[in-house]
């Protein structure tokens, strides 16, 4: 299968004139003369997989790779160039442009809102379809040959082949003025790569996101007549409606035009972590090197899911890679655990709810856990304490002065907490203190002043094991230093803001991440997140007028934002009452900084057409996204594309969720 596909690409590059091949003798001269021109090269042979339309033709081309996987394959070969080989290559610009999320979900949304058909296209051979270098390169040949080539030849590259620095941008380049320039579309200003087609008095015709080689699009007959030319003028490795795959995600428009958009295939490919009942129960303990490395490679592909289709999985998945770089078992049991609820919704994901363009808002869902994000791996770093192993003991030697009594699990060097015993000897001044250190009280203050003298902990015998259930975990409680923000952004129906009943929503956006700055309270967290929401509010803004053919600039924008306008929503009551019932915060707010940033938040709100909304705490969203809990109601809200901010309309919406919870279940 990979030969055939050898064949296919060199047979592709010569045809699209990527590149030619160079006489034996010319070969000779060019090394000779010009040796710093000619680079080396490599096949890079991958299993890409396949959409189901792809199927039947990778498998009638001899490409249908016939192993066991969790999706069909076809096989892939790439003629890359060592693109960093080349002289100068650092002055090259090296730039991949890519549509980012927000802005492929707001296209998205677009081609819902507008009732067009979803449209799929990519490019076979995109980079060696744009336009010649300007300057002289060669390549030898991958050490497996070229087919049709001997030995000692060379090749003049023509193009951007792949692999050269600037192979990304010079297509982004060529495409870009394609589009703009001969079809008509203009560029966004907040995102270079989404192109509209516009009519008169600035009727939108259709939309583009583009991502290197491919493109999700949508419009009326105009805009699938440039799409048609673009089909003439390149070859094409898809062209397709309705259906597809678009940047790893799946898409899919169903007969009342909303879009569903999914990964149901890779959620299915992430593996467990294997353990042993012997491990789980030892959950105290810190990961070796073997679980670290398995750790991060699950934190890796469950946080990919979690920021493109599952919201849901935001929050646990941020707050569980917080345990690196020192980990701990119980963090392969979470992860084990959120792998699980990760294939168990395999088919979650979001739905665009095709919400008319005259009825669309954008607004932002803010929440934030106050002391509830860990920032280090241990509790204390000292350059002077250590550590002393006898034959029945563990001593840690303080002689840095300190006032608490010392836990085991302080530091990351010392013993495994199940290898010891839950008896504890601090020795101050000749006097013994006996206690226990696995119980609430293993880091109290001793309330004598500074100290200094040495802690033993006595080693269990006969290789015994302290119980997990014996272990008090609030020493880990006490590494959770800064507080976890969530955002959840969001395209609605305008009659959300003052209907009783449930209207349609499409979650477009999401984030969850640990406050920049130390908090002092709830409020403080609170309104930091929210101060972070209303600021990816007003791109999405921007976006929507740009949309909506307004020619914005540096003078005006700000102000035509207030054409759109939309809700900031929070359940905490102490924040939406500072906004809306006090004059002046600086009376009713104990932290004075936060009285200046719930001021400044007001007038951003006053004069870019926005207004708080207070919901109760069950009928919140974005708690998923700070806090470990289950996100089965926002996941139920991102599937079925409807939420109110009534609390008449939650209880609704909650009804019908259980009532279907129980059909499930049944």
């Amino acid at each position: 299968c990979f030969w055939k596909a050898t064949q296919k690409e060199i047979k592709n590059n010569l045809e699209t004139k990527a590149y030619e091949p160079v006489s034996l003798e010319e070969s000779a001269k060019i090394r000779q003369s010009q040796p710093d021109k000619v680079m080396e090269p490599r096949y890079v042979c991958t299993a890409k997989p396949l959409e189901p339309l792809d199927v039947l033709p990778a498998k009638e081309s001899g490409l249908l790779l016939d192993w066991d996987n969790q999706e069909p394959c076809k096989a892939k070969v790439r003629h890359v160039m060592k693109g960093f080989s080349e002289e100068g290559a650092e002055l090259l610009n090296s730039t991949t442009p890519q549509v980012t999320r927000e802005g492929s979900m707001f296209v998205a949304q677009m081609i819902a809102s507008h009732r067009w058909r979803l449209g799929f296209m990519d490019f076979t051979q995109a980079f060696h379809s744009g336009d010649p270098i300007n300057r002289t390169l060669f390549c030898e040949q991958p050490r497996e040959g070229v087919p049709g080539m001997v030995p000692g030849q060379l090749i003049r590259l023509l193009k951007c082949c792949y692999g050269l620095t600037d192979g990304p941008h010079s297509w982004f380049m060529h495409i870009r003025r394609v589009l703009v320039e001969d079809l008509g579309y203009q560029q966004s200003l907040a995102d270079p790569c989404i192109f509209m087609l516009f009519g008169q008095n600035m009727q939108l015709h259709g939309i583009i996101g583009l991502a290197t080689d491919d493109l999700l699009h949508g419009g009326d007959s105009k805009h699938l007549d440039q799409m048609h030319k673009l089909k003439q003028r390149y070859k094409l490795g898809k062209f397709q409606f309705d259906e597809g795959r678009f940047t790893g995600k799946d898409f899919v428009m169903d007969k009342n035009f909303n879009i569903h958009v999914t990964q149901n295939a890779y959620a299915n490919t992430i593996e467990s972590i294997p353990m042993t009942n012997k491990r789980k129960r030892c959950r105290y303990s810190f990961c070796t090197d073997d679980e670290v490395s398995q750790l991060r490679a699950a934190l890796g592909a469950l946080a990919w899911l979690a920021k493109e289709t599952r919201p849901e999985l935001a929050g646990k998945t941020a707050l569980l890679q917080q345990a690196m770089p020192k980990p701990r078992v119980n963090d392969l049991v979470e992860a084990n655990q959120l792998i699980q609820e990760a294939k168990k919704y395999a088919s979650s994901g979001i739905k665009i709810s095709s919400i008319p363009p005259k009825a669309l808002r954008v607004g932002v869902i803010s929440d934030a856990s106050w002391g509830n994000a860990r920032e280090h791996a241990v509790l204390e770093h000292s350059k002077f304490d250590t550590w002393e192993e006898t034959a029945d003991a563990w001593i840690r030697h303080h002689h840095t002065p300190r006032h608490t009594l010392f836990h085991p699990a302080a530091t990351a060097d010392g013993p495994d907490l199940h290898s010891i015993c839950a008896d504890r000897e601090t020795f101050i001044e000749g006097e013994v203190l006996k206690d226990r250190w696995n119980t609430n009280a293993g880091l109290r203050d001793l309330n004598r002043g500074e100290w200094t003298g040495c802690t033993k902990f006595f080693k269990q015998k006969n290789g015994g094991i302290l119980p997990a259930d014996e272990i008090n975990e609030l020493f880990l409680k006490f590494l959770n230093t800064s507080s976890q923000g969530g955002i959840l952004t969001m395209f609605y129906h305008v009659d959300l803001e003052t209907a009783s009943t449930p209207q349609p929503v499409s979650m477009i956006s999401w984030k969850t991440s640990r406050l920049k700055r130390k908090t002092v309270n709830t409020l403080s967290a609170e309104c930091q997140s929210m101060i972070n929401a209303v600021g990816n509010v007003h791109w999405l803004r921007f976006l929507m007028l740009e949309a909506l053919g307004h020619r914005l600039t540096n003078a005006d924008w700000g102000q035509q934002l207030a054409s759109i306008p939309y809700v900031a929503v929070t359940d905490s009551k102490s924040l939406f009452d500072c906004m809306n019932k006090l004059v002046c915060t600086y009376t009713q707010t104990a932290d004075k900084r936060t009285a200046i940033d719930i001021a400044i938040l007001k007038d951003d709100l006053k004069r870019t057409g926005g207004h708080a909304r207070w919901v109760e705490g069950s009928n919140m969203l974005s708690d998923p996204l700070t806090k470990k809990m289950k996100g089965s109601f926002l996941r139920t809200v991102c599937n079925q594309g409807t939420w109110s901010l009534n609390s008449q309309g939650h209880r609704q919406q909650k009804q019908e969720f259980e009532t279907l919870f129980v059909i499930y279940q049944g």
